[in-house]
């Protein structure tokens, strides 16, 4: 087992990968070798909180890269954020790079890199080349040398190719010196170590230093490191693979559920600060993926076994799983097990999920003939027609007109409002989560254990799980309470002198403007703004979804607004939420949920539904 070095260990290797100046000497941008300098940082905090999980080869392999010259270790690092592998010598030009050949001399030495020409097969080679270099291959095999790159490639690795064109094709790939890339696993391993997150991509580092993303500065905290071993590292990775390609193809998601939901059960559900790295999770995806795809090919037995055998462990997200298998169980004839399903998931779901299961498990109960015991009734939310313009279309929506041209539907309504001197914020969830950051911001930023073990992270590592509102329970009573009082404005106040302009979950601050966050808290009532974010504190930021579009602010002055084009059309003096429906768009169960749950607060929400006219 290990654990991650407590957070002074690594705090300053840390703080220098995301603080450290890497601009030239007019400020105008990043030095050449900031790919270097970032890789080299990068490492060093992955070998401080997990080096105890790589081979005593791996070691060897990233102590021979420190242990470069400038100019090699700036070659490699150049070449591992660039998608191919491949590289001819001669195609290779950056300033800290004064002579390529040495540097990758010294490469090859490291056993960081091979010689291509020397290992590299023949579609390898001809993959790395511009099209201008295919041509003139082309015409040197007496190919034709017309036609794209898909075309010219087609031709050079004909089968059908005479040998000795394919062997005088072979020597002139090989006459020129390059490169094959080695270890990029490793390296990308080592980065996503020190990022925190899948990508690895240390082009983060260069946005942060450049001021277009400025993280919040919260101490470093200790805890346990995201794998125990390195076996959960090598989960971790190959779930990652997995996971990727099923998304690509459901149907390998089907071949390999057996041994997803094998590995389910016999690996329990991680520490909430490791789950978000953990292969667990992708299981558990690729276990779902698996069994909706079999609903879709009309195989419900199979579905049902794979959702079944998935109830029985403990999932991330148990209540998609429990709805799907109540439906995979109606279609196999047993509507009382479906309902029952349903009712077992009922408790724990958040709104929008816990609605759907309302509906389904009561129309199963009614079918089985079975007693049902769901939610209350929903309040119905009140409901207007707009009439507006249509503008052609915006990709695969209808577009409207405005006094910005073509837009779509939720910006038109904006600007209806807008014209009749009314400010509508759009942003939908969004919104919600940006303020809940802020007016809980404290609260969010907290250094608990394991919470904030690297400076490039929005919020903590347990955000989104049920481990975050229990961890930080008296706390988030407490603010709850405190806005329920009217203290919004005076939070908000506070968190914007610390954090305007940190990039905290849902902040945008191109499009909410410190401004006009203050009228928007300042216009809703302490107990409804409470009742807004407390969902979003129990279960994060899929809690808010469902939100409506637009959040309407109130007339200034106070006036009476009429939209002649809306009916009924004396819009509320005071604050009020709209959520747009355009011409056959359906409310969804979590839009039904907070529409219900808003009512209850006391904040007006209603439904505008457009339909197309002319002025």
């Amino acid at each position: 087992p290990v654990t991650a070095r407590p957070p002074s260990q690594d705090a300053d290797l840390a703080a220098r990968m995301a603080v450290e100046p890497v601009e030239d000497a007019s400020g105008s941008g990043p030095i050449p070798d900031h790919p270097r300098r970032d890789l080299v940082a990068a490492l060093r905090v992955a070998l401080a909180r997990h080096g105890a999980l790589l081979t005593a080869g791996e070691r060897r392999l990233i102590d021979r890269f420190l242990a470069l010259d400038e100019a090699a270790a700036s070659l490699y690092a150049r070449l591992l954020g660039r998608r191919r592998t491949v590289f001819a010598l001669a195609s290779l030009r950056y300033a800290e790079v004064p002579d390529v050949p040495a540097a990758a001399a010294a490469l090859v030495a490291a056993g960081l890199a091979w010689r291509a020409e020397a290992v590299a097969p023949s579609p390898t080679l001809l993959a790395a080349r511009t099209v201008a270099e295919l041509k003139a291959l082309a015409a040197e095999a007496g190919l034709r040398r017309g036609g794209g790159r898909a075309a010219l490639l087609a031709r050079l690795l004909d089968p059908e190719l005479p040998a000795a064109r394919r062997a005088a094709l072979d020597a002139a790939l090989r006459r020129e010196p390059g490169l094959l890339l080695r270890h990029r696993g490793l390296f990308r391993r080592l980065a996503r170590v020190a990022l925190l997150d899948h990508d690895g991509d240390l082009s983060r580092l260069v946005v942060a230093r450049l001021g277009h993303v400025r993280y919040p500065r919260v101490p470093l905290t200790g805890g346990p490191g995201l794998w125990r071993d390195r076996r959960e590292l090598l989960a971790y990775e190959a779930g990652l693979a997995r996971a990727a390609a099923a998304w690509e193809d459901p149907d390998l998601a089907v071949a390999d559920a057996p041994r997803a939901l094998a590995a389910l059960e016999a690996v329990p559900r991680p520490d909430p600060v490791r789950l978000r790295f953990s292969g667990r999770r992708f299981d558990e995806a690729i276990a779902r993926a698996a069994a909706r795809r079999l609903e879709q090919l009309g195989r419900p037995a199979e579905a049902e076994a794979i959702y079944r055998r998935m109830r029985a462990v403990d999932l991330h997200r148990p209540a998609p799983v429990a709805r799907r298998h109540a439906l995979s169980l109606e279609a196999l004839g047993r509507p009382e097990e479906g309902a029952r399903a349903c009712a077992e998931a009922l408790a724990e779901a958040a709104p929008g999920e816990a609605l759907a299961l309302d509906r389904t498990g009561r129309r199963l109960a009614r079918k089985a003939g079975a007693p049902w015991v769901g939610l209350p009734p929903l309040r119905k939310p009140p409901e207007r027609v707009l009439v507006l313009v249509e503008a052609g279309r915006i990709g695969p929506r209808p577009a409207w007109a405005s006094r910005a041209g073509p837009v779509p539907v939720e910006a038109a309504v904006a600007d209806r409002l807008a014209r009749a001197g009314r400010e509508a914020i759009h942003g939908e969830a969004s919104t919600w989560v940006g303020l809940f950051s802020l007016l809980f911001a404290d609260v969010l930023l907290a250094p608990l254990p394991g919470a904030f073990p690297s400076p490039l992270l929005t919020a903590p590592l347990d955000f989104g799980t049920p481990a975050f509102f229990a961890r930080r329970r008296e706390a988030i009573a407490a603010r709850v309470a405190a806005l329920a009082a009217g203290e919004g404005p005076d939070r908000l106040e506070a968190a914007l002198a610390a954090h305007a302009g940190t990039a905290l979950p849902g902040t945008n601050w191109e499009r909410w403007p410190p401004d006009r966050l203050r009228r928007l808290v300042a216009a809703v009532e302490g107990p409804a703004l409470a009742a807004v974010l407390t969902p979003i504190a129990r279960h994060g930021p899929r809690a808010a979804r469902g939100l409506p579009d637009l959040a309407v602010l109130p007339a200034d002055p106070p006036a009476s607004t009429e939209l002649p084009d809306l009916d009924p059309p004396a819009l509320p003096e005071g604050p009020f939420l709209v959520e747009v429906k355009g011409p056959g768009d359906a409310l969804r169960d979590e839009q039904r949920a907070w529409l219900d749950r808003l009512a209850r607060a006391g904040l007006p929400a209603e439904v505008w539904r457009v339909r197309a006219g002319r002025r």
